[in-house]
């Protein structure tokens, strides 16, 4: 899911206690096309609730400036309607809601959901396995091997992955701020760069702790469910290890950059409690079979 990397990006903003309402504006680079694709993404955020809108094309985030004239964050949730998924956390009801806008849909991203997909995934490779047996055994190495070597997660024996976060110590000006580079390692093989600040504008560890707690809510979630660990976790392994704010963010396959991901402006402003809320009218999705696992939201 494309929106766990931005989350992946600004969970290890967070901590202290303080907190304000703010709205962060990140520009993103997807390098693997020529040229580089460039959007924009809007994180809007209080002391327990965040909001990440889907990324636009740059210069279609310009365009919106200049018509809004400075509207406020009501303008620009409509203007997010006809775009992919919106993406809420809620750290007082210890859930994720992601918005389909096209189908007037949203998914609830809790326990009992992760533990419905995660048996689903297991019982899948159940089936698999039970094919595999009737195979010829030098067929049947062939594709275990395949499996193996991850085009199926979680395929055999389930193990949790190793993440890794190392402090560079290499430092560079950014945005005319200082930062460090931190190395994230993803079972051995690096995934990513991140050059962390002590503050940017008003965008400090103790301003910004829900991304501390999101990034807890999603550590105690999966800590259980090792496939989907396999899923998530490059976005979010070590992340919480970070001292500071991360201003930019490469991601890599291999030894080639993929991605970039840099903290653009800060606007300090009091926001709706709907920017919160799932809009009126939209249908809970649901597994099959997870209708008796939760009630309401």
């Amino acid at each position: 899911m494309k929106w766990i990397l931005t989350a992946g990006f600004v969970a290890a903003l967070g901590c202290g206690s303080a907190s304000a309402d703010l709205i962060l504006t990140m520009q993103s680079k997807d390098l693997t096309v020529d040229p580089p694709r460039v959007e924009v993404e809007k994180i809007y955020l209080t002391a327990d609730k965040l909001k990440l809108e889907p990324a636009r094309a740059a210069a279609e985030e310009a365009g919106k400036k200049e018509a809004e004239g400075g509207k406020g964050e009501a303008a620009e949730a409509e203007h997010g309607e006809n775009r992919e998924e919106t993406v809420i956390f809620r750290a007082d009801r210890n859930l994720i809601w992601t918005i389909d806008p096209h189908s007037k849909s949203y998914l609830v991203f809790d326990r009992a959901y992760v533990q419905q997909l995660s048996g689903q995934m297991s019982e899948a490779m159940k089936e698999i396995q039970e094919q595999l047996a009737k195979l010829p055994e030098e067929q049947r190495k062939m594709v275990e091997q395949h499996m193996k070597e991850g085009m199926a997660p979680g395929a055999g024996p389930a193990k949790q992955p190793l993440f890794e976060m190392k402090n560079s110590g290499v430092k560079q000006t950014i945005g005319g701020q200082p930062c460090v580079r931190y190395d994230s390692y993803f079972e051995g093989e690096k995934s990513s760069e991140i050059w962390v600040a002590k503050s940017w504008d008003k965008a400090t560890p103790e301003a910004l702790q829900v991304f501390k707690k999101m990034a807890v809510f999603y550590r105690d979630l999966l800590a259980g469910s090792p496939m989907m660990q396999n899923v998530a976790g490059k976005a979010w392994g070590g992340l919480d290890q970070i001292d500071g704010v991360p201003v930019l963010i490469r991601e890599y396959s291999g030894d080639t950059v993929t991605s970039e991901k840099k903290l653009e402006t800060v606007e300090d402003r009091k926001l709706d409690p709907s920017t919160f809320e799932v809009p009126g009218g939209f249908t809970e999705k649901k597994l099959p079979g997870t209708e008796q696992m939760r009630g309401e939201r």
